[in-house]
């Protein structure tokens, strides 16, 4: 038995022109093929875009980056929340001469993720020809309601 090529339709949208009459006139049609593309070697990642343009892509709508080990940074983000939740409900207990109960009574997570790196694209060349990409910080963030009781 032969493997057969399967075909999908590519998605497409009709254009119309609006500005002749009463009745819009279709112009053609429109195919969108979203591309992915998945790197750990961020320093290639000009090169890549540029490849893509160069073998016929002629839109860029988004360049999203993702954690590829995000609930290790979202843990540890968990974990200093716990830690300063903690700080917190001494330094209030030192404040109130009370004695603090250390086991929570309660805790919550307001679970946030992490915000996608962001880049900034621009479309000016570098001496190398390759797109510059410039990388900026990540963000992962915790946040967590602790009640704790205290005597």
């Amino acid at each position: 038995m032969k493997n057969k090529l399967k075909r999908f339709p590519i998605p497409c949208s009709r254009k119309y022109d609006y500005t002749g009459g009463s009745e819009p006139v279709l112009k053609g049609y429109e195919a969108v093929n979203t591309l992915s593309v998945r790197t750990r070697n961020l320093d290639t990642i000009g090169s890549i875009y540029d490849a893509a343009f160069a073998n016929g892509a002629n839109r860029s709508d988004s360049l999203q980056f993702f954690l590829s080990d995000q609930q290790k940074w979202i843990n540890q983000a968990l974990d200093l929340a716990a830690k300063q939740a903690l700080e917190k409900a001494e330094a209030i207990s030192l404040s109130y001469r009370l004695n603090l109960n250390r086991t929570p009574v309660k805790i919550t997570e307001e679970s946030r993720g992490f915000s996608p790196l962001s880049k900034e694209l621009s479309l000016g060349a570098q001496s190398s020809g390759q797109t510059p990409i410039f990388a900026r910080q990540i963000e992962v963030t915790a946040e967590l309601e602790v009640v704790f009781s205290y005597q």
